[in-house]
């Protein structure tokens, strides 16, 4: 299995990446996921993937509860927990017993395939500093 760092610029959209850092693991234990924007169709690919997520995290933008109340009203089917708050942060955090990564890219969680650029880890380090900052982000946040 490949769990090397990676930096890339490619035509690819939020799914992609995702589905990158799931398909290491079997199920994970948990998957938290920030973006500034969420699209229907995203929403409703995570809801297929949910069996192989414990625990969903989505970290989104007010923006969110504003301009698309009908997706954020799906996503609460689909989420374990949803927070809200000034971010316009695109990352995914995949941790597992076995494999965690974390994915920073300029993508939104939308299906629009598009050049992105973005960098995946696995390594410990970087791994614990970014679930220090999220949990700094959601003392900071309005848990919807």
């Amino acid at each position: 299995m490949d769990l090397q760092q990676k930096i890339f610029l490619r035509k690819t959209d939020a799914w992609t990446i995702v589905n990158t850092l799931i398909s290491k693991v079997e199920r994970a234990d948990k998957l938290t996921i920030c973006s500034f924007a969420v699209a229907e169709a995203f929403a409703r690919k995570l809801l297929r993937e949910r069996s192989k997520i414990k625990h969903l995290t989505l970290m989104l933008d007010f923006t969110i509860a504003k301009r698309h109340r009908s997706n954020l009203l799906f996503l609460e089917q689909v989420a374990d927990e949803i927070y809200l708050c000034n971010t316009h942060a695109k990352l995914v955090l995949l941790e597992s017993p076995d494999v965690s990564g974390v994915a920073v890219m300029s993508a939104n969680a939308t299906m629009n395939l598009r050049y992105e650029c973005g960098f995946i880890s696995y390594e410990k380090n970087l791994i614990d500093t970014v679930i220090n900052d999220l949990n700094n982000m959601k003392q900071n946040a309005i848990r919807h």
